[in-house]
């Protein structure tokens, strides 16, 4: 799925896209780390994935340099005081697509962020040199707000989006 979805820049898709795709090992090495990974399967196929981590897992990623090219956004994310979860990937089949995979994906991961008194996600969205308007829209419908822009050493630009969730006082620790 992440292979299928890279950023071409001579033809940008209109549907979304990743630009930092991940080896094999990659990915295995990042689904190993996070408790915020999640697939959707349909028949013993895999549909779409959302890849998240929290802070300490996104700060021992850090450490072991797996974030290195996305310096912008990390630079980012370090200055957050709260506890957070933080979207890294998300990507859809095309044939599932607009059918509630993206949602259901997220649903899980609010959840999972509620049961842990996570409070805040951010996600990056490229903005330039490409914009994802697919991913912005996306992002938009789930209740993100944008809440910066920053620029990696790669000289792209990400818009930084930010939900907050509520919790009932009897949901915090």
């Amino acid at each position: 799925i992440a292979q299928e979805g890279r950023l071409n820049y001579q033809d940008p898709q209109s549907k979304g896209f990743l630009v930092y795709g991940l080896s094999k090992e990659g990915y295995h090495h990042r689904i190993q780390r996070s408790e915020y990974f999640y697939v959707v399967e349909i028949e013993k196929k895999v549909q779409g994935f959302l890849m998240c981590y929290d802070k300490l897992t996104l700060a021992s990623l850090i450490e072991e340099r797996h974030l290195n090219h996305e310096d912008g956004i990390v630079d980012f994310l370090l200055r957050q005081k709260e506890d957070f979860v933080f979207g890294d990937q998300i990507a859809v089949v095309d044939e599932c697509r607009r059918k509630g995979v993206g949602e259901k994906l997220l649903g899980r991961c609010f959840l999972d962020m509620k049961i842990n008194v996570m409070l805040a996600m951010y996600v990056g969205v490229l903005h330039q040199p490409v914009m994802n308007k697919y991913s912005r829209k996306f992002c938009i419908s789930q209740g993100f707000e944008e809440v910066c822009e920053v620029e990696n050493s790669d000289k792209s630009v990400w818009g930084m989006y930010e939900i907050l969730l509520n919790f009932t006082q009897s949901q915090r620790k």
